[in-house]
């Protein structure tokens, strides 16, 4: 979910939060609540464990499609929701619901995948693999943001 988030906020959106808009905080108040905003994703990673876990699913796949549909039509509402409420910027919204839509789903597989593979010695590999992808993700979102901002 961390990496997933950093590549599409930091970098693919970056755009968007660098512009002044009331919706949106100020950039220097926004980077120091960073943190919330990740307690944020342990709430929703906790949901997603709990449900994959009580639902016990064969395989990652399928507790990752589960996620998938379950996170679009929370964050769909939820941005439906906004959009008839708020001023946020209509592509804000729409990477808002891409973005926690793949990251649901992203965590939903992980950890169905890790629940089905926990006594194997695929534990591990999963493990380096969520690492690796973090890692890609990171430098993907710097390198897209500095991109941007040297245009």
């Amino acid at each position: 979910m961390l990496g997933t988030d950093f590549l599409l906020h930091a970098g693919i959106l970056y755009p968007i939060y660098t512009q002044d808009h009331p919706f949106l905080l100020d950039n220097t108040l926004a980077f120091y609540l960073i943190p919330i905003g990740y307690a944020s994703f342990l709430i929703s990673a906790g949901l997603i464990y709990w449900l994959v876990w009580q639902l016990q699913f064969e395989t990652g796949g399928e507790a990752g499609r589960f996620s998938l549909v379950f996170g679009t039509t929370m964050w769909g509402s939820l941005i439906l929701g906004l959009f008839s409420i708020a001023n946020a910027p209509f592509w804000l919204l729409i990477g808002w619901f891409i973005g926690q839509s793949v990251e649901i789903a992203i965590a939903g597989y992980v950890m169905g995948t890790k629940l089905d593979n926990y006594l194997t010695s695929e534990h591990h590999a999963i493990n380096r693999n969520v690492l690796i992808y973090v890692i890609i993700c990171l430098i993907s979102g710097i390198i897209i943001q500095n991109l941007y901002i040297n245009l």
